[in-house]
């Protein structure tokens, strides 16, 4: 039993090492990194009649959150490293340690709030586009209850959509 589990365990690594090797974008700390997928929204154009610059308006926004996002994270963990440092030290500050605490805490507020980025998003769509949005958020309400229903033969699975891949120059 004990040989069993452990030449699983060898052959589970050796799997896994050779597949991740094999995976485009390499290997970051020891997880396998996929190059980013680019996304054509082709979908999300023809359902809420987006047009070219709209949908370039809101990647760009998109882009502008996640480089304020990582920002932040990355000042997350600066703060936590001072916090850190302050806990190890011979004589820990208590001040400097609720500063830095309150400081993260609010950064947190912050970070999950995500509503001025969907206003400024909203900004960017027409009100029809906008009325659209509710049918999308209702398949989203839905999507559970239809995975279900496939699961036990209720309805059919909708045929697999094939989009062709865009290169990042015409994107």
């Amino acid at each position: 039993m004990f040989r069993e589990a452990i030449w699983f365990a060898v052959v589970s690594t050796a799997l896994a090492v050779g597949a991740s090797a094999q995976m485009p974008g390499g290997v970051v700390g020891g997880m396998p990194m996929l190059p980013a997928p680019t996304a054509n929204y082709d979908a999300l154009r023809q359902a809420l009649g987006l047009t070219e610059a709209q949908t370039q308006q809101l990647q760009d926004l998109q882009k502008k959150r996640q480089s304020v996002t990582q920002a932040g994270y990355r000042e997350l963990s600066d703060k936590q490293r001072q916090i850190n440092e302050a806990l190890v030290s011979p004589t820990p500050d208590a001040a400097t340690i609720g500063r830095l605490e309150i400081e993260m805490a609010n950064l947190r507020k912050q970070l999950g709030s995500g509503q001025s980025l969907r206003d400024q998003a909203m900004a960017i769509l027409n009100d029809d586009q906008k009325a659209k949005l509710a049918d999308l958020q209702n398949a989203l309400r839905l999507q559970p209850a239809a995975n279900q229903a496939v699961g036990l033969g209720l309805i059919g699975a909708p045929p697999p959509v094939v989009t062709p891949v865009r290169s990042a120059a015409r994107q």
